[in-house]
């Protein structure tokens, strides 16, 4: 091959690039959900071996979407949690949700 050839090759994989780094852009992508943030979360060792259980209680006003809870596994601890239960409670004043979360995986500290 020639230079004019390569440099021909090279400018139209920049070209293409470009043109797909735009679309990207222009493209709105997935947004990750706006969660809320918990009214209380406290920490328990469960089980005989000791595993870490995390619940999350939020109080949500009567008819609001359980959707602003987050169900996705997080770190914390050095450990992975995943949610085992999301329970709820009525009451007049409002929706009880407690995430429960479990110790998945415990990652070592370097």
């Amino acid at each position: 091959m020639d230079r004019t050839t390569v440099s021909l090759i090279a400018a139209i994989l920049l070209t293409i690039l470009c043109w797909a780094m735009a679309v990207t852009a222009i493209i709105p992508s997935e947004q990750p959900a706006s969660f809320r943030a918990p009214d209380r979360v406290e920490s328990y060792v469960v089980g005989s071996f000791d595993k870490l259980q995390v619940n999350k209680t939020y109080m949500l006003a009567p008819g609001e979407p359980p959707s602003c809870i987050s169900r996705e596994d997080f770190q914390e601890y050095g450990c992975t949690f995943h949610l085992k239960e999301l329970t709820k409670e009525h009451t007049a004043e409002a929706d009880i949700y407690t995430a429960i979360f479990l110790e998945t995986e415990s990652h070592t500290m370097k």
